[in-house]
């Protein structure tokens, strides 16, 4: 099961009111990850391309 199967698992049971703000916060969070992951993972090719080429 991928996350957005268990996030709309999850999510199925609430009712609307229930719900809120949930997937806002959720949508954040994965934009914060995927920047979060993507400076990382730049940084560290850069370093680890400057070594090999040491």
């Amino acid at each position: 099961m991928d996350f957005s199967t268990a996030l709309v698992v999850i999510m199925g049971s609430m009712n609307i009111a229930e719900i809120g703000t949930l997937p806002i916060q959720i949508g954040a969070a994965m934009i914060a990850g995927v920047v979060y992951v993507g400076i990382g993972v730049d940084a560290f090719q850069k370093k680890l391309i400057n070594i090999i080429r040491k």
